[in-house]
């Protein structure tokens, strides 16, 4: 999911959903979504909004909160990290 659109004549703005590996994890799916950031960066977007999600929709995640009976300290109806970027 990939949208883009013109703020003004001279700021862009971007936000898309980009779907990861299930075994990622946090650091590795930020450092993905900072890739993903300066890759559109190149191209005078600016405001760029970059959504991961596990493929698994946190399954995952969710058969280990069982699995080991904790407080995972998350919602798991909302699958996704939200990453902003704003250009300097």
């Amino acid at each position: 999911d990939l949208h883009a659109w013109t703020i003004t004549s001279k700021k862009h703005a971007m936000s898309c959903h980009v779907i990861v590996h299930s075994g990622l994890t946090v650091a590795e799916a930020d450092a993905l979504a900072k890739q993903v950031q300066a890759a559109v960066r190149v191209h005078g977007i600016g405001h760029i909004t970059v959504q991961t999600e596990p493929a698994d929709g946190g399954e995952a995640c969710c058969q280990a909160c069982e699995q080991t009976a904790h407080e995972c300290g998350h919602e798991h109806g909302h699958a996704h990290e939200q990453k902003h970027f704003q250009a300097a």
